[in-house]
C-alpha cells in the first residue's frame, strides 16, 4: 500500500529538475551579490561638494520651477521657448530641445515623471555622481526631443502627395515649406527619466528599489 501511495503521489515540480533549480538560484544570488557590490564600491568622485542625490533633487526642483513658470509667465513666451517642434528648430530655437525636457502638461504628468525619477534615480545618482547624472538627463532629453522632431519630419514627408500634377506639386510645396507649422509640439521629461529607469534596470536587474 505504501508503494502504491508513493506511485500515486505527484512529485513536486521543483524536484523534477533539481540541478536546473539550483542553477537558477545560484545565478540569482550571484547577480544580487554583484549588484550590491557595485552599489557599495561605485560612488561619485571624493571631494565633490555636491552628491548625486543633491543633483537628483536639483533636477526635480528645476522641473517644478518650470511647471510653475508655465502657470505664471506669459504663455506665448513659454510656448516659444519650452515646447519643441519642427517650427521651433527651423526658427533657430535650438534650446527647446532641452527646455522642453523640463516642461509638463499638468500636475499628474509632473508627478508621474518625478516619482519615477526619485525611485529609480537615487541608486543611479549614488553610483554615477552628480555630473554623470546631469549629463545623462540632458543627453537623453535632447535625444528624445530630437526624435520627436525627426518623426514629425518623416511623417510629413510620407504624407506629401506623389506624382507630377499641379495639385501634387502644390501639395509637396506646402508640406516642404509650410507644413512644419502644423506638426504638433512636444514637452515632457519622459525621455530623460526613462533613460535613467533603463540604466537602473541594466545595472541592478534583480534588486528591488526602496
Amino acid at each position: 500500500a505504501a508503494a502504491v501511495a508513493r506511485l500515486r503521489s505527484p512529485r513536486a515540480p521543483s524536484s523534477l529538475f533539481p540541478s536546473r533549480q539550483r542553477d537558477r538560484v545560484g545565478t540569482r544570488v550571484a547577480s544580487q551579490r554583484a549588484s550590491r557590490s557595485y552599489r557599495a564600491h561605485v560612488r561619485y568622485a571624493p571631494g565633490s561638494a555636491m552628491t548625486g542625490e543633491h543633483m537628483l533633487y536639483a533636477i526635480a526642483l528645476a522641473n517644478v520651477a518650470v511647471f510653475a513658470a508655465w502657470h505664471n509667465l506669459d504663455p506665448r513666451f513659454m510656448r516659444a521657448n519650452f515646447l519643441v517642434s519642427e517650427e521651433s528648430i527651423k526658427r533657430g530655437r535650438w534650446h527647446t530641445l532641452l527646455t522642453s525636457a523640463f516642461s509638463h502638461r499638468d500636475v499628474s504628468h509632473l508627478a508621474a515623471n518625478m516619482l519615477a525619477l526619485y525611485f529609480f534615480g537615487r541608486d543611479v545618482a549614488r553610483a554615477l555622481g552628480p555630473a554623470a547624472l546631469l549629463n545623462l538627463y540632458v543627453v537623453a532629453g535632447v535625444v528624445a526631443s530630437g526624435a520627436h522632431v525627426a518623426w514629425c519630419e518623416y511623417k510629413r514627408a510620407e504624407r506629401a502627395p506623389k506624382g507630377r500634377g499641379i495639385f501634387q506639386s502644390a501639395g509637396r510645396y506646402w508640406e516642404n515649406n509650410v507644413g512644419y507649422l502644423t506638426t504638433p509640439p512636444a514637452l515632457g521629461a519622459s525621455g530623460a527619466v526613462n533613460a535613467i529607469v533603463l540604466l537602473n534596470a541594466l545595472l541592478w536587474p534583480v534588486v528591488k528599489s526602496n
